[in-house]
């Protein structure tokens, strides 16, 4: 038998949904704002209360026959309102018929009830559930509330409150200095929201503008072509050839392994007018790598360490990383800013910094992911893809030559540079990459380098002297101002003293000879002919 308890759960106010705020074990036909009205006492202890949820009572309450009307508030969080505690004050200075008294709960420890007790000329009832004093609370929120009249527990309830009434404050003492911190508190609040807003509006534009879908496409269009799969083994094994430099993974370079590695030109190339400083901070240099390497130092706080020390960039930060890890790091430089710009990614404000190495990765995460599926190293496909984007829509700034700079060609126009030689030197050159000799350096004064021209080739066509056509290509391996040991030499020279030494491999006979008249590179780029002179077979220095 249930001794006519509803069933069901029934709204906790009579014109409330029965799908929200509801009272679980209440007699059929219970009336919350009737018991209230008829109560001799009313308690209620809530987290919080809201005007919304005071005006769902308020005119029962200022008719009950009760003598005293007790309400414990709570202060965490700041949530109550002041407009309910000035409310409640006059009650309490100024009601005739039920007598209204109000505290604030302790602040010792965070006070999160939700309970009434009411008791009545037969019997003592209380609702203990999960809504607050407020519309949401008692009308519009799911809660629940558990009924009772089991005197054990309405006693056993009683004696709690009153033991929560002991700890509290009264209002008249405790008021002013609740309400001036929820003020302070409102006010950051509205300033927090209006940076919220502004952030979120930031990230809608940059969102509308940013071509990301776009970009993937013409991404994975380009690394499944011929060049684009050469590009990114290139940069790959360009990599490989730093970590070489660097010592990596014990970072055991000299300063002449670090004029090395800064004169590879793969994922960006480094201006070396400011090697020499550089140098004199190795010491500085070599112990971020290592607490890089062991993971001492995040990505992020790496290059900002990495940009502290003289000589070091954005570029080269980046690319420092990248050493350390290519397949979780992307280089950022100009080619990929010009790049991510033409497709409506904005640049970055201010200073570069690791919190904003950070964003880029998390905007190139589709890109990344893509790299993951083909099997790519993100560091090498990124860059290839971007610089290849880079040259095709001319993005790069073009050197003035009056401005007082080199007049050597801008990077976009040094992608190759075609050399003169004599056809038996050619024919040597090409039998010996092919009998496994993996690299093959010529000398030459007449191309100038250093600091007036900081620009390497990345490839370079060979004419053989007195004929208008093109009869090889060879890749571009790397630059020395020094006799690299060990290394087979030839060579170019106008003199008999070299200054400089170019090391190709892969050196390729064209299957036809290409006119002069129409070569170009096949990035677009430029042919210039900046190396001439005969073919001398050693190096007059060994």
């Amino acid at each position: 038998m249930n001794h006519g308890l509803e069933l069901r759960p029934s709204p906790l106010l009579p014109d409330g949904p029965r799908d929200r705020s509801v009272l679980v074990g209440a007699p059929q036909g219970f009336d919350l704002l009737r018991s209230l009205r008829h109560a001799k006492r009313v308690r209620m202890a809530v987290a919080f209360g809201h005007m919304s949820g005071w005006r769902q009572v308020e005119s029962v309450l200022a008719e009950s026959k009760a003598e005293q009307i007790d309400v414990l508030l709570g202060q965490a969080f700041f949530q109550t309102e002041p407009e309910l505690l000035y409310k409640l004050l006059n009650l309490c200075k100024n009601s005739t018929g039920p007598k209204f008294r109000a505290k604030l709960a302790s602040i010792d420890s965070t006070f999160h009830p939700k309970a009434w007790i009411i008791t009545g000329d037969e019997c003592s009832e209380a609702i203990v559930g999960s809504g607050n004093l407020s519309e949401g609370g008692m009308v519009r929120n799911v809660e629940c509330g558990l009924y009772t009249r089991e005197p054990m527990n309405v006693a056993a309830l009683e004696q709690w409150f009153d033991s929560q009434w002991a700890l509290g404050s009264p209002l008249e003492r405790s008021h002013e200095l609740y309400i001036q911190k929820y003020k302070n508190l409102e006010q950051f609040k509205k300033g927090l929201r209006a940076k919220l807003r502004n952030a979120e509006s930031e990230i809608a534009d940059r969102e509308a503008s940013w071509r990301r879908k776009d970009a993937l496409a013409k991404a994975i269009q380009y690394w499944n072509t011929e060049d684009g799969k050469a590009a990114v083994e290139q940069r790959r094994s360009a990599i490989l050839r730093m970590r070489d430099a660097l010592g990596y993974p014990e970072y055991n370079f000299t300063g002449d392994d670090w004029n090395t590695f800064l004169r590879i030109p793969e994922l960006g190339r480094i201006r070396l007018g400011h090697a020499a400083k550089t140098i004199a901070s190795i010491a500085r240099l070599k112990s971020v790598l290592t607490k890089l390497k062991d993971r001492v130092l995040s990505y992020e706080s790496a290059v900002d360490s990495l940009i502290g020390i003289p000589g070091i960039g954005r570029n080269l930060a980046t690319k420092l990383v990248v050493v350390q890890s290519p397949t979780e790091n992307v280089a950022f430089n100009e080619p990929i800013e010009r790049a991510l710009q033409s497709f409506g990614y904005p640049s970055p404000d201010g200073e570069f910094s690791g919190s904003v190495y950070r964003q880029l990765i998390r905007e190139l995460s589709p890109f990344i992911e893509e790299c993951e599926v083909q099997g790519l190293d993100r560091a090498a496909a990124l860059d290839a893809f971007f610089y290849s984007y880079a040259i095709e829509q001319n993005l790069l700034p073009r050197q003035n030559p009056s401005s007082g700079a080199s007049s050597s060609p801008a990077p976009e126009e040094a992608t190759a540079i075609l050399a003169l030689v004599e056809p038996q030197w050619l024919n040597q050159a090409l039998n010996e990459l092919r009998d496994g000799k993996p690299e093959i350096y010529f000398g030459t004064d007449s191309l100038r380098v250093g600091p007036a021209f900081e620009i390497e080739p990345r490839s370079v066509y060979f004419k053989v002297t007195g004929k208008p056509e093109v009869v090889a290509r060879a890749e571009f391996a790397g630059i020395t101002d020094r006799n690299p040991a060990g290394k087979r030499l030839q060579g170019f020279a106008n003199d008999a003293k070299w200054k400089y030494y170019y090391g190709f491999r892969s050196l390729i006979n064209l299957e036809t000879p290409v006119p002069l008249s129409e070569l170009r590179d096949r990035n677009g780029g430029h042919i210039r002919n900046d190396l001439s002179g005969s073919c001398v077979i050693s190096d007059p220095d060994l």
